[in-house]
């Protein structure tokens, strides 16, 4: 995943969410991302992975669920690693 650019991050988002979202992964908060196509749903985890790096994401990453799955996904206790 390494691979992935952040660019497309920044220039949706803008620098101030993106900035958002960088506090964010670094706190270890729960992101959902939501996206019309896999495409930009990958891109945008990716490129979120790809934030952090050379530092890892510990914890669950699921790429793609029903949109009737979200609100229990968020609200969900991650199992400790």
């Amino acid at each position: 995943y390494r691979s992935w650019p952040i660019l497309p991050l920044l220039t949706t988002l803008g620098v101030e969410r993106f900035f958002s979202l960088f506090s964010a992964l670094l706190s270890e908060k729960k992101i959902a991302v939501v996206a019309e196509t896999t495409e930009t749903l990958s891109t945008f985890i990716y490129g979120m992975l790809n934030m952090i790096h050379p530092l890892t994401w510990p914890h669950i990453i699921v790429t793609l669920a029903p949109s009737a799955q979200i609100g229990g996904l968020v609200q969900s206790q991650a199992p400790p690693c």
